[in-house]
């Protein structure tokens, strides 16, 4: 049985690598979702931010692992009313990613924590820089993917650990490990399979 939506909010970061369109969800605390714009997050510490801060650390960590030729495209802040996500708001990003090395299409990485509860929570990201078929603990990770991955596990201050939630809106814990391996419907929808 899946564990019920607790967290009443999703952001999608919406991302093109090589003419393909790609989303990675993160989930959120909304402060005052049926309140007016500016909306903030709410903190482990029950402090709040406004979520384009929390999505300008995320792009800030995750643009080091994307070719120089992808973009972070945009932000969209969606409220989960009990049964659908609602859009809230937008936010344009336009960010460009930093690294020479060529993005692996039809690849998939996924950054695994434990939460709070004991509970998985995943980042999912498509035809990243990172190759090949790895499962990874945090001492064989790379400087760019340890730099997002101590920013999941920080919940202070504007990193977007301090957040960042899973499903039934607990924190990131720790970490477990990185895959890296293809995604068979991209490879497909690319040709490449």
């Amino acid at each position: 049985m899946p564990t019920p939506i607790v967290a009443n909010g999703q952001i999608d970061i919406h991302y093109t690598v090589s003419s393909f369109e790609h989303v990675c969800q993160l989930r959120c605390d909304i402060d005052n979702p049926t309140g007016s714009a500016p909306f903030n997050l709410v903190n482990l510490d029950l402090s709040t931010n406004v979520w384009t801060d929390f999505v300008d650390r995320f792009v800030l960590k995750v643009k080091a692992i994307y070719h120089t030729s992808a973009t972070l495209d945009q932000a969209i802040l969606q409220y989960w009313n009990g049964s659908i996500y609602v859009q809230l708001d937008t936010y344009s990003l336009g960010v460009s990613g930093t690294s020479s090395t060529q993005s692996t299409l039809g690849g998939e990485a996924t950054f695994t924590f434990k939460d709070t509860t004991n509970h998985n929570m995943k980042i999912v990201l498509l035809e990243s820089i990172n190759f090949g078929n790895v499962h990874q603990g945090y001492s064989a990770l790379a400087a760019v993917n340890k730099a997002i991955v101590d920013d999941a596990l920080d919940h202070t201050g504007n990193d977007f650990g301090s957040a960042y939630r899973s499903r039934d809106a607990a924190f990131a814990r720790r970490f477990i490990f990185l895959t890296v391996g293809t995604n068979k419907k991209l490879l497909r929808a690319r040709g490449l399979a």
